[in-house]
């Protein structure tokens, strides 16, 4: 597949030096770092589902408007095209709990009917690659062009919001302070994000309750010992890497 195919596959005509892409696997946190970013960015705006793409688009949703700028805001996206990306800001999460959110997802859009153990083992978390052929993908892009992409972790933004909101800041360029952040992260905590999405309305029609539940660790009770055993071996080398459990 030649760049132009990538290109069409993402959803844009021309990249530009200064683009800047927010990528993740599917239910990593990609949207939660994207409220973060634009409260930073806007502070006197109510930022919802409804507005949410002023700030900080989707690819996807805005490609036609996206594709008449020049100058653009950081973009949203799950296709790790990082050879493409000038720069990269990359979220990872423990694949248990991703799968399990993205489970949810797809369910209540309708795109899928099954069980979770149907789901982990069918072709639908695979739309964009497996989980671990995504993260192994934005690992080896850091090793050799380590200036041009950040990885976070899921799990450290929950423990350590402020640290990290801070180092995705600086990465982008933007301007802050200690209040700022402070109330950047307020604005995003989890139940206010909930509060949002009743008050303006869901990201899309069908599906309501995005934000979910929003924890570390919640594979440990939801995954059967099979399904477990399952993520945990098909991804084991990755999960090693990034320092998650495997036990």
């Amino acid at each position: 597949m030649d760049c132009n195919d990538d290109l069409l596959k993402l959803g844009l005509s021309k990249i530009y030096d200064s683009d800047t892409f927010l990528c993740s696997y599917p239910k990593s946190g990609n949207t939660w770092v994207r409220f973060l970013v634009a409260n930073l960015l806007e502070q006197k705006v109510e930022i919802a589902f409804r507005n949410i793409d002023d700030y900080v688009p989707e690819i996807q949703r805005r490609k036609e408007h996206l594709n008449r700028l020049s100058k653009r805001s950081l973009m949203k996206t799950h296709w790790p095209l990082f050879y493409l990306f000038p720069k990269t800001i990359y979220i990872c999460r423990d694949p248990r709990d991703a799968y399990i959110s993205y489970y949810h997802y797809t369910i209540s859009n309708e795109w899928f009917i099954g069980s979770l153990s149907h789901f982990l083992r069918s072709s639908v978390p695979e739309y964009y690659g497996n989980w671990g052929t995504h993260v192994e993908m934005a690992l080896n892009h850091q090793e050799t062009y380590p200036d041009r992409i950040e990885i976070i972790k899921y799990e450290d933004l929950l423990h350590l919001p402020g640290k990290i909101l801070t180092l995705v800041a600086d990465f982008l360029g933007i301007n802050y302070d200690d209040s700022s952040i402070d109330v950047a992260i307020h604005k995003c905590s989890l139940n206010n994000l909930r509060n949002l999405e009743v008050k303006h309305g869901p990201e899309t029609s069908r599906a309501s309750g995005f934000f979910r539940k929003g924890q570390s660790g919640e594979w440990r009770e939801i995954l059967s010992k099979e399904d477990s055993l399952f993520l945990t071996h098909k991804f084991y080398p990755s999960l090693l890497k990034l320092g998650y459990s495997i036990e």
